[in-house]
């Protein structure tokens, strides 16, 4: 979680994949979230 935070407060980046933990606080400080939800089947 802590680079996570770490990572978060820079002045730019992305994330990609499910950190749950840190979902919050990079939630607050996000421009923009884009969220996927695809059908189980194209995500294998």
């Amino acid at each position: 979680m802590q680079m996570a935070k770490a990572a978060a407060d820079a002045s730019a980046w992305v994330f990609d994949g499910n950190q749950s933990r840190s979902m919050n606080y990079r939630a607050e400080r996000a421009e923009t979230i884009i969220f996927l939800d695809m059908p189980r089947a194209l995500r294998t």
